[in-house]
Formats: C-alpha cells, sequence, structure tokens
C-alpha cells in the first residue's frame, strides 16, 4: 500500500537526478509512496507496472525494466534477493536524505545482508564513506579484508586495515539491534570495535535519533507492509469490545423479556445502550418488572420501551389508582346511570393525559385534562 511522502524543493535541481531521464525520475518519486518507512519495497515489474503505471499502455514490463536498471546504475535503489522465495526486494540507498519519518513503523520486509560485502560498499556510499563516530573519511573497500579483531599496534598494515569500512549499529545485537537501514551507519573498523556496546556518543549524527531494534520487527516475507505495528493489540481490543457487545445485548435481552411491550425492538436496543451510560443495568431491569407488575398500569397506555427508557421512567413512582373509571357495564362512581363505553374510553384516555402531564410537571396540559375531565363528567 502507497504512503503519502514528499519532494524537497532541491530534488529538481539536483544534478545526480537530472542524469536520469524523465520516466526514471517519475518512477524514483514513486518508490518512495512504494517503500515502507525503512525504505524497502518490492523490486519487479510487474509490481511497479501495476501501483504507478496502471493506465500507461505503452509502459511495457520491458521499458519499466529499463527504468529500474537506471536507478540502480546511478545508485538511487540496490536490489537484492533475500529469505527462502529469495523474494525481489529493493533499498532506497537514501531514503532518509529525501524523507522525514515520523513514529516509523517497523518493516515487514527483511533488510538486505549484511553479509554480502556490496550491501556494506552501498551503506559506505549512502555515507559518503565517512565514520559516523570520528567523523573522518573511510578508506575504500578493497578485496584484501582481514579480521580487524587482530588489529597490531604498529604495524601498518594492519593499521592500515583498521581504517576501512564497517558497518556499525546504532542500537547494539546484544541490546536487540536489528539489520535495517536505519539502525546502520558507516564507521572505521578501529572505532567501531573501540565503541564496542556502549551508547552513541554525543558527536555521531546519528546521536538521539530513532532506531529499531528486533523486538519492533517482523521478518514475515507475506504480510503486508500497509500492517500496523499494533495488529495484535488492536485485535486485543476488538475482542474486548465483542465481549462487551454480547454483555450488552444479554442484559438488553433481559430488560426486553421483563418490559410488558414488545415494539421497536431496534429503537429500544440503541435507548438500552444510552440508558445504561446513566444507571445501573440491574436497577432499569428491576424498573421494567415494577411497571409490568403494576395494577394500574393499562395495557393500552403502556409506553414503547424506547420512549421509557429514554425518560428513564424506571426511576418513576408506582401509576395512581384510577378513581374516575367506572365498572364494565355498572354504574357510575357517582351513582348515576351506566357510562356508555366510548364514554369510558375516553375518559380513561384523559385521566391518562393527565397523569402524564402531572410527571412532567406541565401545568398547562393539567390544567387542559383537567377541563376535558371535567366537561366529560
Amino acid at each position: 500500500m502507497s504512503r503519502i511522502r514528499t519532494i524537497k524543493p532541491e530534488f529538481w535541481v539536483d544534478e545526480g537526478v537530472a542524469m536520469l531521464s524523465r520516466d526514471a525520475r517519475l518512477l524514483y518519486i514513486a518508490t518512495w509512496n512504494l517503500a515502507d518507512d525503512e525504505g524497502i519495497l518490492r523490486w519487479s515489474a510487474d509490481f511497479i507496472r501495476s501501483q504507478v503505471f496502471p493506465y500507461d499502455a505503452d509502459m511495457t514490463a520491458r521499458r519499466i525494466e529499463k527504468l529500474m536498471a537506471e536507478l540502480v546504475e546511478g545508485d538511487f535503489l540496490f536490489p537484492y534477493d533475500t529469505g527462502r522465495v529469495r523474494q525481489h526486494l529493493a533499498v532506497v540507498v537514501r531514503f532518509r536524505k529525501h524523507q522525514r519519518i515520523n513514529r516509523a513503523q517497523p518493516s515487514k520486509l527483511p533488510p538486505p545482508p549484511l553479509g554480502d560485502p556490496h550491501v556494506r560498499e552501498m551503506y559506505g556510499r549512502r555515507d559518503d564513506m565517512t565514520c559516523h563516530l570520528c567523523g573522518s573519511e573511510i578508506v575504500k573497500v578493497t578485496d584484501d579484508w582481514t579480521n580487524t579483531y587482530d588489529i597490531v599496534p604498529g604495524n601498518h598494515y594492519h593499521e592500515q586495515q583498521a581504517q576501512r569500512l564497517h558497518i556499525d549499529h546504532l542500537v547494539p545485537p546484544s541490546k536487540g539491534g536489528a539489520d535495517y537501514p536505519s539502525n546502520l551507519a558507516s564507521a572505521h573498523a578501529k572505532c567501531n570495535i573501540g565503541r564496542n556496546n556502549r551508547d552513541i556518543p554525543k558527536g555521531s549524527p546519528h546521536y538521539g535519533g530513532d532506531q529499531l531494534t528486533e523486538q519492533d520487527t517482523d521478518d514475515s516475507l507475506t504480510g503486508s507492509m500497509s500492517d500496523s505495528v499494533n495488529d495484535s493489540v488492536t485485535e486485543r481490543e476488538r475482542e474486548r469490545e465483542r465481549e462487551r457487545e454480547g454483555e450488552r445485548e444479554s442484559l438488553f435481552d433481559r430488560f426486553w423479556d421483563a418490559y410488558p411491550r414488545h415494539v421497536a425492538r431496534e429503537g429500544a436496543l440503541k435507548a438500552w445502550t444510552k440508558a445504561a451510560l446513566k444507571a445501573d443495568t440491574e436497577t432499569i431491569i428491576a424498573g421494567a418488572e415494577r411497571y409490568r407488575d403494576d395494577p394500574n398500569r393499562e395495557a393500552q397506555y403502556t409506553k414503547h420501551p424506547a420512549t421509557w427508557l429514554n425518560a428513564g421512567c424506571w426511576e418513576d413512582d408506582p401509576l395512581p389508582a384510577s378513581t374516575n373509571a367506572p365498572k364494565p357495564g355498572g354504574p357510575s362512581s357517582n351513582g348515576s346511570a351506566p357510562v356508555l363505553p366510548y364514554l369510558r374510553t375516553e375518559r380513561q384516555r384523559i385521566e391518562q393525559k393527565l397523569i402524564e402531564a402531572q410527571r412532567g410537571g406541565d401545568p398547562d396540559l393539567e390544567a387542559e385534562a383537567a377541563a376535558e375531565l371535567a366537561a366529560l363528567s
């Protein structure tokens, strides 16, 4: 997956970059997007064509291979094969010169093998053959390399060898340092051996930098380069969230079974989630059971569960007894003639309206309901 990168203004006037063809310059910029935070990317013509030139019919694999070779010959990229499957990879040689990486994520791809002398020379060229420990020039590497641990004081040949290129781990391997480009710097063999496992000296340009350790890295060859380093943490968080969601739904099911009216379950679940943040769930369920068992609750006036939850009705007092409602088919409470069924239903509606007005503290609605009730009598 491509990443957001920046282009510095001096890129366009760099004489080395100017030696590249225009398409090669475009591909060079594209490699920054394709590379991970260590500057490592997959290096095959088919992959690059699919990612960089998907709409250019004239960009054949052979033409892209020529552009890739142009970047390698100019020492802009260093290709290598590694791993059991001999995966074709490359590292942008001066990646950190062009990009400033904040909160770098560990690479999912293996680094160039340090056992290869060409890899060590590549790092030397990247660092302008300058020792990061003493700041002096490093003698060019030759094929007559010897074991620098056998340096003999006063022996001119060995002293000369001591000035040759070593690749220093900014965080030593004994402390978990990895072989990735951000953790490597060029040094004299003598300076590197003399440093041993001590911390980076303040004079080094890498002092105080962020280096990756083996603990930070993952050598997976098949994992996506865009995978977050916090994948395992995120998965644990998702698992805990699923457990919490299951617990919420289980408690809601108990409420749903206890509540006397089953309508609009989805809306009720949303209202339950909000209510559970404001009150103890057992208190809410107990309130639903009281409402269900209230002898003064009438089925036709039972609130929707979402309405009941949103209004916080689990804290309500028991419903008041109805004193004006006559017995079905019998005389009214004041000894008058029997009340017709439709009048009995209307009276119950007005009485419920009056009760809700009293609960809500709405004097206007209460007065209106009282007037209606008086008129009906």
